[in-house]
Formats: structure tokens, sequence, C-alpha cells
């Protein structure tokens, strides 16, 4: 609009035009509003997502530490399993060797004559 149109208009058009522009800057304001709450949601959401990254590192390290725990302990019992079946290899053995040397005294078997 003018500023021609504008000056012909009587009073209680002005008012009308005045109450019209009053609704649509309170809109906007409202609008407004909505915006910066949902751009506060946003920028907490992006702080937030800084601070689980940074727990998951941290939960990470944990994860490591105890993955190294785990396989120490694997690694042990592993050698405790080889030691045990070495030792259970040696006393089978000297059984055996046991028995063989008993047999062998009771029938005089592998004397040299």
């Amino acid at each position: 609009m003018t500023d021609k149109e504008l000056k012909r208009l009587n009073r209680r058009e002005l008012l009308e035009m005045m109450l019209e522009q009053s609704k649509i800057i309170d809109a906007q304001q409202t609008e407004i509003e909505r915006l910066e709450k949902e751009l506060d949601n946003k920028r907490l959401q992006i702080k937030n997502s800084g601070s689980i990254a940074e727990a998951a590192l941290k939960l990470s390290g944990i994860f490591e530490a105890a993955q190294k725990a785990a396989d120490i302990y694997l690694d042990n019992v592993k050698a405790r399993g080889k030691a045990k079946r070495a030792m259970t290899d040696t006393v089978k053995r000297n059984k055996t060797k046991g028995k063989n040397d008993a047999w062998q005294k009771r029938t005089g078997a592998g004397k040299k004559e």
C-alpha cells in the first residue's frame, strides 16, 4: 500500500489494519518463541551427545581393561590345563613304568644273562 492510499483511509480502516498487524505480530512472536525452544532443545541434544561420546570413550577404556583381564585369566586357565595334563601324563608314565618294573621283577624279564 502506498502513502497516498494510506492517507485516504479513514480512522476505522486504519485501526482495523493496525489490529490485523498486531495479530500477525503476535502470531509471529509465538512462532519465534516456539522456534527458540526448539533450538534450545537441539543445542541441549548436541551438548548431551558430546557427553555421551565422552562417556562412551571412558566406557571403552573400561571395557578394554576388562578384556585384558579376561585374556589374562583365560591364558592362566589354559596354562594350568597344560600343566595339569603334563603332570597327569607324567604320573601315568610313572605308573606304567612302575608296573613294568614290578612285572619285570616278578617275571625276571629284561634281565641280561
